[in-house]
């Protein structure tokens, strides 16, 4: 069996890409906290608490972690 980093899996459907500035603020950036709704297909939605500088970058960084879910900020 391979070893997988975390987050990261092979599927027809996408797979999330990971890092600073890509599915987390870079180090040292000023954020805050945003509530995240992500809505995968065939699952309940489930609400993620996530740290960005801004709501698109919220939006970005959680559609990174999760290709194929719908994504809305919550607050």
């Amino acid at each position: 069996m391979a070893d997988f980093p975390a987050l990261q899996w092979n599927d027809e459907n996408g797979t999330p890409k990971i890092g600073d500035g890509i599915s987390r603020p870079v180090p040292g950036a000023k954020t805050r906290a945003y509530k995240v709704r992500v809505s995968q297909v065939g699952a309940s939605p489930m609400y993620v608490q996530m740290r960005a500088e801004t709501k698109t970058s919220v939006i970005k960084y959680a559609k990174a972690r999760w290709p194929n879910a719908e994504v809305s900020v919550v607050s």
